[in-house]
């Protein structure tokens, strides 16, 4: 069954959800089974416990609620160098939604299978382009950032329009779903309410979760004709189901609940809204989805079929991750590969302002003239009077300033010591002064490139990662849109509707036809600088190969096609070649039909 056919189950009256329910298999014979299942997911939290405790202690770190050692410090001076390098490491890898880069595999494909690469790139990149995708995405590598793991889910839900149809033999009219119109868009996945099979590789991964709370008018929507909740209703067991808070959810494990002590602040948060606990249950070796009530003693919800048909099965990629070794998909938050200097810059900084407050202008003065007591605090200009002494009278020796020389000194020694510190957590880090937009005036153009590129390559694996990810995501983006969209869909998004045969293929083997990538640096903020040298260096590459092959083909030793294809691989490792090579294939088109003349073109 798939998603259309789950969400019109999910929308039916209620006798016709009475009589699916009456399908189902019988919970009590499948009690055992089905309580593996919060078994599996009591594991995996265990295993994840620490991670999710010294994620938590980051998040407030980076919002400046604790110091770099996840201590209090409640009135103490702190120097947030995790807030400070998460921002500059955001907008390095993410500030902008991807774009799609979707071809035909084949070198040359046939007028169909171009059709169907170009509608999916289209379709992708209009279903990207808005805000709510560029705020998933740029969570989910945040995530990354902080905690360590981020990841967003595909979600497809169509609109859809109930209509009765009457039957001709006279009998009862039935209820018939249309579909009006596909909807995908991407949701952010809070990184504490997922979790998945503690395994090496995702490969081998058979199970994903996602946490959800529901209130009671939601948990009556999604499952109000569940026979396991009404068995609990009968029972008068309700209120064991809605018992959770926003706060409550995450409190760790071993105090009887989820997650870990420091998620949400209660003065943030209505807690005393009461939720239920509700896994939704991702797994793969079945291909169901199955919900799952966390206080319902291992009772079924629902099981849904496979409701989008991927060929992975699960609605979101790999998650991003940050420091991961090949034994584990666990992440080591990137703050602990440096939080001891982290924490030495933050000490250094409260010596600083301890020693900053102690430099003051203090001193005695001789009582016997008092017009000397407030000299410190005259204005400029002013004269003070002074009796009973000569002309020559040496003001010194009747006012002592004590000396600030060793706090200063002091002072000098401790920017040092925190500059020294800074430097050693970037090269640590990867975040350079060039990365910062710090230089010196010294330095000169070819250094400043040097150490661009340095700071390149250090971030370069991340760069990638991202990349990876959002080209994972745009891969079960185009899966879905070309076996479950329908032709009014396509009409409604990128204004055309793909033909008979270009239908077929999508529906059929629209992947396997297809490379499915995201355009490089898409995700960043270009270089301008940059871009118009790559502008340059395609034009002189371009012009250089024509003069030199404008000869040959006007001779006829090189044929029109043959000196194309030469130029659309030379201009290959440029960016934007691909439009250009696309107004290559165009001209050469023209020029055949142009050679075959009007007779042999019709």
């Amino acid at each position: 069954m798939s998603a259309f056919d789950t969400n019109v189950v999910q929308m039916m009256p209620e006798d016709a959800q009475v009589a699916e329910e009456e399908k189902a298999p019988d919970l009590e014979s499948e009690m055992v089974v089905r309580q593996e299942i919060l078994e599996r997911i009591d594991d995996s939290m265990r295993v994840e416990r620490d991670w999710r405790n010294n994620g938590q202690t980051i998040q407030q770190i980076y919002k400046g609620k604790l110091n770099a050692r996840g201590l209090s410090s409640k009135g103490k001076i702190r120097y947030n160098i995790l807030n400070a390098n998460t921002s500059i490491l955001l907008p390095s890898l993410f500030s902008k939604p991807p774009k799609a880069d979707i071809r035909a595999r084949a070198s040359s494909p046939t007028p169909p299978e171009q059709e169907v690469a170009e509608i999916l790139e289209n379709m992708c990149n209009v279903l990207l382009d808005n805000t709510e995708t560029y705020e998933s995405l740029k969570n989910a590598v945040k995530e990354m950032l902080l905690p360590g793991r981020g990841t967003v889910r595909v979600r497809w839900d169509p609109i859809l329009d109930m209509t009765t149809v009457l039957a001709q033999s006279g009998g009862d009219p039935t209820v018939v779903w249309d579909k009006l119109l596909d909807r995908l868009y991407l949701e952010h996945v809070y990184w504490e309410d997922y979790t998945h099979e503690a395994v090496g590789s995702f490969d081998n991964c058979s199970w994903v979760a996602y946490r959800h709370l529901f209130t009671e008018y939601e948990f009556e929507e999604h499952f109000g004709n569940s026979r396991s909740y009404n068995l609990f209703k009968k029972k008068g067991k309700k209120d064991e189901i809605f018992k959770w808070t926003d706060h409550s959810a995450h409190y760790s494990k071993e105090q009887g609940q989820w997650g870990s002590q420091f998620n949400h602040s209660g003065e943030d948060l209505q807690d005393h809204i009461k939720k239920a606990l509700v896994w939704e249950f991702w797994d793969k070796s079945t291909r169901e989805v199955i919900w799952i009530c966390q206080d319902m003693n291992g009772h079924i919800l629902r099981i849904d079929p496979d409701p989008l048909n991927l060929e992975n099965f699960f609605p979101s990629p790999l998650p991003l991750l940050s420091v991961t070794t090949t034994d584990t998909l666990l992440p080591t938050p990137e703050y602990e590969i440096y939080q001891d200097l982290a924490a030495e810059v933050d000490e250094t900084s409260e010596r600083i302002s301890a020693i900053v407050k102690r430099i003051k202008v203090r001193g005695a003065y001789n009582g016997s003239q008092e017009a000397l007591e407030d000299i410190l605090r005259a204005e400029d200009g002013v004269m003070k009077p002074v009796e009973g002494v000569d002309v020559d009278f040496d003001i010194s020796q009747h006012i002592y300033v004590l000396s600030n020389a060793d706090n200063v000194a002091a002072l000098q020694a401790l920017y040092q010591a925190r500059n020294e510190s800074k430097q050693a957590m970037y090269e640590v880090t990867g975040i350079s002064d060039i990365v910062r937009g710090q230089t010196r005036a010294s330095e000169t153009l070819g250094a400043q490139r040097i150490k661009s590129q340095f700071a390149a390559l250090r971030i370069q694996d991340r760069k990638d990662s991202v990349e990876n990810f959002c080209r994972d995501v745009i891969r079960i983006m185009a899966e879905i849109v070309a076996s479950e969209f329908d032709p009014q869909s396509f009409l409604y998004y990128i204004g055309v509707q793909p033909s008979p045969e270009a239908e077929y293929i999508m529906k059929s083997e629209g992947l396997r036809i297809t490379r499915i990538d995201v355009e490089s640096d898409s995700t960043i903020v270009p270089d301008e600088q940059a871009e118009i040298e790559a502008m340059s260096a395609l034009t002189q590459s371009l012009s250089l190969a024509m003069q030199q092959m404008v000869p040959l083909i006007q001779s006829g030793m090189m044929p029109l096609p043959v000196a194309m294809e030469f130029l659309k691989m030379l201009i290959k490792p440029f960016k934007h070649s691909r439009e250009v090579s696309a107004l290559l294939d165009q001209y050469v088109a023209a020029m055949s039909k142009q050679a075959l003349g009007p007779q042999q073109t019709q």
